[in-house]
């Protein structure tokens, strides 16, 4: 707040603590009870949902134009300034803007907010008798409350506040009001005003409801779908995807849900599910999104008895994931030899295509790398080739590599990180100026870009140069020891982060062994700092790394299978520090990442590829069809062009979750 362009003093800020600890309001009251602009008040009651803090707020408010501001998110600097010039020349009685969004971690679901507008205009504004509905209610991102200001009088006038009846869905329903009721609109799509921190502890992102919730959520929804019908609101794809929403919240709660509890969710909704306008494509939503959607929401919602029909499962298992990578390559080599085009199924797949190994790529990759040949297996750009050890070279894409990206930026958000990464010489250029990288190398540079990215953003802290990390002609020995040299140097470090508990492990046992040339390397650098850490090492090297690095919280490295010995190793220097084991990265797949610290527990990613599982003896199986305690190897499509590639990796099932994902362990 005190960032905003518009001057901190120029802002009304109500503060409201909400249900919170004793001590978090007069916490508050002394940090910012001084300012004379700043209101801060307490609430305690049964209420659990943002609607009554903001009705107790909006009591206190004296200024002419309202925003909303999640605790846990933020404005950017020039948004109040930008608002408050538009709406006040404008005269108008909503102001909407942009907004960017940020995920505590790769797995949550973002929420996307797409517009119609034609976004070279920086302007525009609506009228009650020129309401363009085809671009005002795209997607779902236009019931959203936060990214608007509003006028104050106007929202008094009209006695517009949140329904504390309505919950998950009392910010649209407000939106519809306010929207319904205004009589000027201004748009500002190029603006993006308000930044969106997604939380694994949100509403949306906690899928596991009580029946009694999701029951008071259909009868709220009620509410919602007939005001927009009296306001003249049309928005087929808000209607499918916040049921859609109920919908997967069911699936995550069946347990929770009592046949009553079912009965009357579908006598809330299934007049308005009748009479519903089917669920399209649009900007933002795909074919497949929109027909999963749809089916799904009628299967779970209309079917009282709990079961689902096979197309629902077909979702849960990856139907849609594997129809979009299909359709992005019906026209590929591939695509055309086994006719992916015509595939509408995942059992038409299985029986389609056959499961593959690197035998039966090889061939085709070297026509890529050596010959320049494109579109033979994916008809996305590969922009990068991976060698794994063995000396196997496969491809990668933009798309196929995001998760990837995003698994390093959730991990390193928020610490000061000492990565562990000993990249090896680069090896050779394709003859279209692709690169074929070491796998760890590839990885490096995405670490590398997301710290630096992470730097500007001030999420996180790298206790290594970039440059070092982005080196790569140097021998391997010599390199890793610079690396233990300058991870030395560090007193802040809090987290260290390796690929492998093996990368890990080699670094304190080198350590151990060559301290004293360790010792005068440091020198060189930090003489106090390399005294410090000899009286260190001469005490011994059980549990040392709380001793070099003081604020050490854990360690995140994959140290399951192969590298479960390594793991056990290094225990001895890290008795004190927590370890997660991160990611299951292969260049195949990013595959699962752990539940928590100090487990050996894992749930799948699915987010991009998928998945097929193959026992001993057997025919593939589907995630669903996986029963517990069994083991399976990991057969994997991807973005990159593998199909029904066998990776090698076996794991065993232990639990089934909601929603088709599964907690496993990993067995090799």
């Amino acid at each position: 707040m005190k960032s905003q362009t518009i001057g901190f003093e120029n802002i009304q800020w109500i503060v409201i603590a909400h249900n919170c600890e004793p001590h978090y309001l007069p916490a508050l009251q002394e940090m910012l009870g001084k300012h004379d602009n700043v209101i801060v008040r307490g609430l305690d009651n049964d209420v659990h949902t943002p609607s009554s803090p903001r009705n107790y707020g909006m009591q206190f408010a004296t200024a002419p134009y309202l925003g909303f501001l999640d605790a846990d998110d933020s404005y950017t600097p020039h948004c109040l300034e930008e608002a408050y010039n538009n709406i006040r020349e404008t005269k108008s009685d909503v102001l909407i803007f942009r907004r960017e969004s940020e995920l505590e971690d790769p797995s949550l679901v973002p929420l996307t907010e797409l517009v119609g507008w034609n976004q070279l205009e920086s302007r525009i504004i609506v009228e009650r008798d020129n309401w363009d509905e085809e671009k005002m209610f795209l997607g779902v991102g236009w019931g959203i409350v936060t990214s608007k200001v509003f006028d104050r009088e106007f929202l008094t006038r009209n006695n517009i506040t949140f329904d504390e009846d309505v919950p998950f869905a009392e910010s649209t329903l407000f939106s519809v009001q306010s929207i319904g009721m205004a009589q000027r609109i201004c748009y500002l799509p190029q603006m993006i005003g308000y930044h969106y921190f997604i939380n694994s502890r949100s509403l949306v992102q906690s899928t596991k409801k009580s029946g009694d919730t999701l029951v008071s959520y259909a009868k709220g929804y009620v509410k919602l779908f007939n005001d927009m019908e009296n306001y003249g609101i049309h928005s087929p794809h808000l209607f499918w995807v916040i049921m859609g929403y109920l919908a997967n919240f069911m699936l995550a709660s069946t347990d929770e849900l009592t046949l009553d509890n079912r009965l009357k969710i579908k006598e809330y909704l299934a007049p308005f599910i009748l009479r519903a306008e089917p669920f399209h494509s649009a900007k933002g939503i795909s074919e497949d999104f929109a027909e999963t959607v749809a089916r799904t929401t009628i299967d779970v919602i209309m079917n009282t008895d709990g079961k689902i029909t096979n197309f629902t499962r077909d979702a849960c298992d990856g139907h849609m994931r594997l129809m979009t990578i299909l359709r992005i390559n019906k026209n590929t080599d591939y695509g055309k030899r086994y006719s992916f085009a015509s595939i509408r199924s995942i059992k038409g797949y299985q029986n389609r295509v056959p499961i593959t190994t690197y035998a039966d790529y090889e061939k085709l990759i070297r026509l890529q790398t050596n010959v320049g040949e494109e579109n033979i297996l994916t008809a996305e750009e590969i922009n990068r080739y991976a060698m794994k050890l063995d000396g196997r070279i496969l491809p990668m894409t933009r798309v196929h590599l995001r998760p990837f990206k995003r698994a390093i930026s959730g991990v390193m958000r928020g610490h000061n990180n000492l990565p562990i990464m000993l990249s090896q010489p680069k090896a050779q250029s394709t003859i279209n100026n692709s690169f074929v990288q070491h796998f760890l190398n590839s990885t490096a540079i995405d670490f590398i870009k997301m710290s630096l990215y992470a730097n500007v953003q001030k999420q996180s802290d790298l206790s290594i140069p970039a440059s070092f990390l982005s080196s790569f002609e140097q021998d391997s020995s010599i390199k890793r020891f610079k690396l233990i040299s300058l991870a030395l140097l560090s007193r802040e470090a809090d987290q260290i982060i390796a690929l492998n508990t093996s990368e890990v492990l080699t670094m304190f046992t080198t350590l151990e062994q060559q301290w004293p040339d360790v010792i005068r390397e440091v020198e060189q650098y930090d003489a106090e700092r390399a005294q410090e850490l000899a009286e260190i090492f001469k005490q011994g090297f059980d549990d040392v790394a709380v001793r070099i690095w003081p604020k050490l919280q854990r360690i995140v490295a994959f140290g399951a299978g192969k590298y479960l010995s390594h793991t056990t190793a290094l225990k001895r220097y890290a008795k004190s520090t927590t370890h997660n084991h991160g990611h299951l990265i292969t260049v195949e797949s990013i595959i699962a990442q752990a539940i928590a610290d100090d487990s050996d527990l894992f749930k799948f990613v699915l987010e991009n590829d998928f998945f097929e599982f193959l026992p001993d003896n057997s025919e593939p199986l589907l995630l669903s069809q996986v029963s517990p305690g069994m083991t399976c190897e990991v057969i994997v499509t991807n973005r990159a062009g593998l199909y029904r590639y066998r990776t090698g990796i076996r794991i065993s099932l232990v639990e089934h979750l909601p929603q088709g994902n599964a907690i496993i362990r990993i067995v090799e």
